[in-house]
């Protein structure tokens, strides 16, 4: 059995492992669909095979935004339907709130904390979900590839960085795509990984009193 076919999505998705199990949700309901998660962890991919596959969305007008650095005051859209790809920043979630205010249905892929979309399902039916949290997916997608593996390493990764389809193909190159945990040895001797803010918090510059003449540096 395949792992679409584990997870109930459609066969009009074939290959697609819907982790979530999206596809077969009711979602005709929903005003405001948004998936969170670093970035390689299937966000657009899961939105896009909504679009083709699931009938809440499947062959309705449907307009695309990319939430970093939109004029969201001058935002004119037409269609019901509106995919907002990469929000980052609290003035792409009140992006959001003008949406479904004016009466659209939003399918979002965010990097903000869960909590922003979750919020606004106080005010509007939602559905918000995590598409970083499954070890079980990347173990799949290696199989897929015909790599080696354990899923202790593969759950090891996954607390480190989030389950990104990106990250384990990045790691994979320092083997050749053949042995993840060795790869993983190898990518850890040569790389570090820093995971730092959007918008990091300024700090107060301090101040460096003058040297005095005749006195020695330490």
């Amino acid at each position: 059995m395949t792992a679409l076919a584990q997870s109930g999505g459609f066969p009009e998705a074939p290959g697609f492992d819907d982790h979530l199990g999206l596809l077969s949700r009711d979602l005709s309901g929903v005003r405001l669909l948004a998936l969170h998660g670093v970035s390689g962890s299937g966000k657009s991919t899961a939105i896009a095979w909504l679009l083709e596959a699931h009938p809440a969305f499947r062959g309705r007008p449907c307009s695309h935004v990319t939430g970093s650095g939109i004029g969201w005051r001058r935002l004119n859209l037409s269609a019901e339907l509106v995919v907002v790809d990469e929000c980052r920043s609290p003035r792409d979630l009140l992006g959001l709130v003008r949406l479904l205010r004016c009466g659209h249905r939003v399918l979002a892929a965010s990097h903000l904390p869960l909590w922003t979309s979750a919020a606004l399902g106080l005010a509007w039916p939602a559905l918000v979900l995590a598409t970083d949290r499954d070890s079980a997916k990347l173990e799949r997608y290696l199989t897929g590839l015909g790599a080696d593996f354990t899923a202790e390493r593969v759950r090891a990764l996954c607390k480190g960085f989030g389950a990104s389809y990106s990250h384990v193909d990045l790691v994979l190159d320092f083997d050749g795509g053949r042995d993840f945990d060795r790869a993983c040895d190898r990518f850890e001797r040569c790389c570090r990984v820093e995971i730092r803010p959007t918008h990091p918090v300024r700090r107060r510059a301090r101040s460096i009193p003058p040297l005095r003449s005749g006195r020695p540096v330490r």
